[in-house]
């Protein structure tokens, strides 16, 4: 699963490395996810160098993982800009680090995670046709 995460506040360049560091040195991420510094998929989008952190994440837990470290990181950073979690179907802007929106990340970004895929209704085996 790939999950976009954005500043919001792109006047202040050190917001967004500030968090990539966090979420690079949690230990729950790191073991769960790849995390990069990289430009967004939009390529409308104009602003620094680097402008999201790209996170590939390997195993459905791993989401709620990513939830609980930002919410560490935006308790030690009170003043920090919104920060908004993205993937193709869904996004998702939060400003605090309450119990709530670390569900509300958990919970959205699940929409994100593959459809399993369901085996094939068996069928008994076909009998070839014969004639006696």
């Amino acid at each position: 699963m790939q999950i976009e995460i954005r500043v919001e506040d792109a006047s202040d360049a050190w917001w967004l490395p500030s968090l990539y560091r966090w979420l690079r040195d949690d230990q729950d991420v790191s073991a769960a996810a790849e995390l990069t510094l990289s430009r967004p998929r939009d390529p409308s989008s104009q602003g620094a160098l680097f402008d999201v952190i790209n996170a590939v994440i390997s195993q459905g837990i791993g989401v709620g993982g990513l939830a609980l470290a930002y919410a560490t990181w935006r308790g030690a950073h009170g003043s920090a800009p919104a920060v908004t979690f993205s993937c193709d179907k869904v996004t998702v802007t939060v400003t605090d680090a309450s119990p709530e929106t670390v569900r509300n990340i958990v919970e959205a970004l699940r929409e994100c995670e593959p459809a399993a895929v369901e085996p094939p209704e068996s069928q008994p085996p076909q009998q070839p046709d014969t004639e006696t």
